[in-house]
């Protein structure tokens, strides 16, 4: 039987998350008998979303958004109060080890990704083009860098198909845009659990200038892969930073779900306002995205589409930063379409906004 959950449901849900954050905020400012915490001591949360709405387009990845948790830097694992899967997980993996002047985090969220045909008004089968798809996951992160090098392990856990609510959400936001109704979700693809593990490393090439409210700038060379039924994939960047007051540690960017790994990588808190400017090229290698082929687990209702295993792209940053609240935007390019028989007009290109508070 197929879950309804109508969009007025969804306004509701939505007003009292809001009702009960704020709620929770103020009554958090009433507790003065507890000392405030140094802005360095406090915890990043982040909000981001994705849309292909920023390049005027509604095809193919169409939406994501995601809500983040990540602790305050920790000289050592072991200050972050690990639970025993989390101990185990920064004592296994290479790369996270916290010797020497290496700082530790550990991130969380949960995270929705979408993607649909062109023509989103045909309530027909489009096995020409992107099948109807959206995910709903969790997201764990624990990563180890300095100014030279970075390392991050990533598990994803999730759920695709009608449970991921991609159709409720598509639904519920072109109401409130007053867009074209999405009439093919019936074809989307099957239920189906979701796992994926992703490995990053990057390594600086060249630091100029101050990273201190000067101008300076930063460039990186980046590996990271993923295994699962999400993402199979490896992915080589070169990453670039400049401008002024660039943070110590590397780029943040903004992929969805578990198309990369969910980081904070930037040392420290700015003592004043900092503006710079981020560019990252990439070339990736793709074995398998459920995305593009269907279903791996049951029956898929799309027979999936042939691509090209190996697609290249960019992405363009522009980062605010202040000691307490930051603004990321990220707009994602590629120049090529690494489909053979898609519809023409599809485009993989997007927009994200990403906004950071420190609790």
């Amino acid at each position: 039987m197929k879950m309804k959950l109508q969009p007025p449901i969804l306004r509701m849900l939505v007003v009292a998350a809001v009702i009960l954050l704020v709620s929770n905020l103020a009554g958090a400012q009433k507790k003065e008998d507890k000392p405030r915490k140094p802005i360095e001591e406090r915890n990043l949360w982040r909000l981001s979303w994705a849309n292909d709405a920023f390049v005027r387009t509604d095809n193919a990845f169409t939406n994501g958004w995601s809500i983040q948790r990540h602790l305050h830097e920790h000289d050592t694992w072991e200050e972050t109060r690990p639970s025993k899967f989390s101990g185990w997980i920064s004592r296994t993996i290479p790369g996270l080890g916290d010797a020497g002047d290496r700082i530790v985090k550990r991130g969380t969220g949960i995270s929705q990704v979408m993607f649909t045909p062109e023509d989103v008004s045909n309530p027909d089968p489009q096995p020409e083009d992107v099948p109807w798809s959206g995910a709903l996951g969790w997201t764990g992160s624990w990563y180890a860098f300095d100014t030279k090098s970075l390392s991050a392990f990533q598990i994803y856990v999730g759920i695709l198909g009608p449970y991921s609510f991609a159709e409720h959400f598509q639904v519920l936001i072109h109401d409130w845009i007053n867009a074209d109704e999405p009439l093919g979700w019936d074809n989307q693809l099957a239920t189906e659990p979701l796992v994926n593990l992703n490995y990053a490393y990057k390594r600086t090439l060249l630091q100029t200038g101050e990273t201190e409210n000067r101008f300076s700038s930063h460039v990186a060379l980046g590996a990271e892969g993923g295994l699962g039924n999400f993402m199979t994939f490896a992915r080589a960047s070169l990453e670039w930073r400049f401008g002024w007051g660039v943070p110590e540690g590397f780029i943040y960017s903004s992929d969805p779900g578990a198309y990369g790994v969910m980081l904070a990588p930037e040392m420290g808190v700015p003592d004043e306002f900092s503006i710079y400017l981020s560019i990252a090229a990439r070339v990736s290698a793709t074995a398998y995205t459920v995305f593009w082929d269907g279903n791996l687990l049951v029956d898929s209702p799309h027979p999936g589409l042939p691509y090209d295993t190996v697609s290249r792209g960019a992405v363009f940053g522009l980062h605010l930063a202040s000691r307490r609240f930051s603004v990321h935007f990220n707009f994602y390019s590629y120049n090529e379409l690494p489909f053979e028989s898609v519809n023409p007009l599809t485009e993989l290109s997007w927009g994200n906004i990403t906004f950071e508070y420190r609790f």
